[in-house]
């Protein structure tokens, strides 16, 4: 007897717990940036459906409600079905805000109140004008045992959200197609750190008034009949936790979504500079090894008229229309051998165009200004090898190199031996 008594109680567990998990609702990760403008074209997925039927007329208006999130809010988008949109009371933090067309949201944040809201919880109107107003867990009416022990004005909450109409507010000469609303609430002003896996409990309710009435002498206990309302879960009694919905955050940001949420914009900004930076020396890379291709060594440079100024000045020139100019120009590259000439400081220093310039080396030196001031650089480090006083690197800088490992490749490119093995030979 014992027995099948123990194995009826694990049952009605089990089914409960089944029940339980099965009523859970899993919130997804936002998988795109939404932008809270009362617009859908930022949300994927399948929406949950309900409606909310006026018991004393035809109307029943149809809610489509989705909600994600990220780590620092819970969004949502409602989008309502409602022939006749209205709004009765204004202002921030009305508490009466919900006596006309608006959506309300009950949370219990840390999913641990019981049977009644504790001072954790919340409760979130917003009206289809644009108008909210925030409840929050009383202390003191908990003590004196209210049913739903809340207050406006307890809580600050900075939070996002915005409506739009598909008709005109307080014209029932016309039929109007609904409204939406999106919103954001931040995480941390509830007190969750969000991430996979945080469970909360939340109740989604909708308040539909279908006529303007006059509310001035209204009692709270009064029924107005084309006033109606219910929750997602077809509940009419808000405000008692237990009767809220579990709900569970699911997935979780990719690689480049973590690294946009740690760093920010600021973060990619610099991401994108330092990627900018490594192509540009990558691409310099490429066009130094490509000019090394066609880097001459110092035997064929011997072959040319440009071996004649490469070598030492006592050397005699040949006989060319642009001597002078050579000479000139070989004083100017030994005299600044420290500096990173290029091509156009010697088509400046000779007052021609570098175009000019390069045709008058090619047909009369066989070569190119660039490899002119390579050569005598070549042939400087050369010397200063032979001398043993100082090291690569310190040769390298001497002559103008901010990499000695390139001037290496061009050493050994020029006279068939690395720097190192020119020295010790």
């Amino acid at each position: 007897m014992l027995f099948r008594l123990a194995i009826f109680c694990f049952s009605i567990q089990l089914a409960a717990t089944c029940c339980l998990a099965q009523d859970t609702l899993a919130i997804p990760f936002a998988s795109q940036s939404i932008n809270i403008d009362g617009q859908p074209d930022d949300w994927d997925g399948d929406p949950l459906f309900f409606s909310v039927k006026n018991p004393r007329t035809a109307d029943s208006n149809r809610v489509a409600l989705r909600l994600a999130w990220d780590e620092l809010f819970l969004f949502g988008l409602a989008e309502i079905s409602d022939k006749q949109l209205v709004k009765l009371r204004s202002g921030t933090n009305n508490p009466t805000l919900n006596l006309g067309d608006a959506v309300e949201i009950y949370l219990d944040p840390l999913a641990d109140s019981r049977e009644h809201m504790d001072v954790n919880d919340y409760q979130f109107i917003m009206d289809v004008g644009g108008d909210y107003a925030i409840f929050k867990g009383d202390k003191n009416l908990i003590r004196e045992e209210y049913q739903t022990p809340k207050d406006t004005g307890l809580a600050t909450v900075a939070f996002d959200f915005k409506t739009k109409l598909q008709g005109s507010l307080n014209d029932e000469s016309d039929v109007d197609g609904g409204w939406t609303l999106e919103f954001a609430l931040p995480w941390a002003a509830l007190g969750v750190h969000a991430q996979r896996g945080t469970a909360f409990r939340l109740d989604f309710c909708l308040n539909d008034m279908d006529a303007q009435v006059k509310l001035e002498n209204f009692d709270e206990n009064d029924v107005i009949e084309p006033f109606s309302y219910a929750s997602w879960q077809g509940d009419t009694t808000f405000g008692f936790p237990p009767r809220w919905r579990v709900c569970r955050l699911t997935g979780e940001p990719d690689t480049l979504t973590k690294a946009w949420r740690f760093s920010g914009k600021k973060g990619f900004v610099l991401l994108g500079v330092a990627v900018l930076l490594g192509l540009f020396v990558a691409l310099r890379q490429y066009l130094l090894i490509r000019r090394l291709r066609n880097m001459p060594r110092q035997a064929e440079v011997a072959q040319t008229p440009a071996g004649n100024w490469a070598a030492e000045p006592e050397t005699e020139r040949p006989h060319l229309p642009n001597a002078e100019l050579f000479d000139r120009l070989r004083a100017i590259v030994l005299e600044r051998m420290h500096d990173d000439l290029r091509p156009e400081d010697l088509a400046s220093a000779a007052n021609v165009s570098l175009r000019q310039l390069q045709r008058t080396f090619r047909e009369e030196l066989d070569t190119s200004p660039h490899h002119f001031i390579i050569m005598l650089k070549m042939e400087q480090a050369a010397a200063m090898l032979r001398e043993g006083k100082s090291n690569v690197s310190e040769v390298a800088w001497a002559l103008g190199f901010t990499d000695p490992a390139y001037f290496s490749k061009v050493f050994k490119k020029y006279f068939g031996s690395s720097p190192k093995e020119f020295q010790t030979s």
